[in-house]
């Protein structure tokens, strides 16, 4: 960084604002998870990804779940293996295109998600949305936007939970007791035993 301006530390108050971020951040996920550990069979990071194949119909592609939830694909394979193990989720792989993989709702699944969106919307509004005064909603939802750094992702994410769901219900692909196309073969990959 040889002639470029020598940045400064931050001031207190600055400073003070970063660490409010990181804790009140990590206050809120953890308040909520214990909640929904304690309450239902999903951990917050699950309950994320079941909305979100809940809002597209039940079978969503691994690329847009990372999209929507803004976790990696291998955080996403990660969390879709533990779901499946519990039979909540399937993994399913297209005939025509081996790339394109997709998770998807078992109707255990569907119960267990269910059964944790009260116990979710009451520690979201508990620990989150009510502490937030109401005139201060607009302006704490554009800090977050500004943030985030990424002005399309509202529109975007509901754009191909949209299209997800399009195709689950006015598609040729049915779910749940409806019989799927032809060119889709449900995948349980299950590991093997460790020796």
């Amino acid at each position: 960084m040889s002639g470029a301006k020598r940045l400064q530390f931050p001031q207190w108050p600055d400073w003070l604002m970063w660490g409010y971020f990181l804790k009140a951040y990590k206050a809120v996920v953890d308040r909520v998870d214990k909640r929904l550990r304690a309450d239902s069979q999903l951990t917050l990071a699950e309950f994320e990804l079941m909305y979100a194949l809940n809002n597209g119909g039940g079978r969503v592609r691994f690329i847009d779940l990372a999209n929507v939830t803004l976790l990696s694909q291998s955080r996403i394979s990660r969390q879709i293996d533990s779901l499946q193990k519990r039979g909540l989720l399937l993994r399913e792989i297209t005939d025509s295109n081996r790339r394109a993989t997709y998770a998807v709702l078992t109707e255990e699944g569907k119960a267990a998600y269910d059964e944790a969106e009260q116990v979710f919307l009451s520690a979201y509004y508990s620990d989150f949305r009510n502490l937030i005064p109401a005139e201060d909603v607009d302006a704490f939802r554009r800090v977050l936007g500004i943030l985030l750094q990424e002005p399309d992702y509202p529109k975007r994410s509901l754009e191909l939970l949209e299209a997800a769901f399009e195709e689950n219900f006015y598609g040729p692909r049915k779910l749940f007791g409806r019989k799927p196309s032809n060119n889709i073969r449900a995948k349980s990959i299950r590991k093997s035993p460790e020796k």
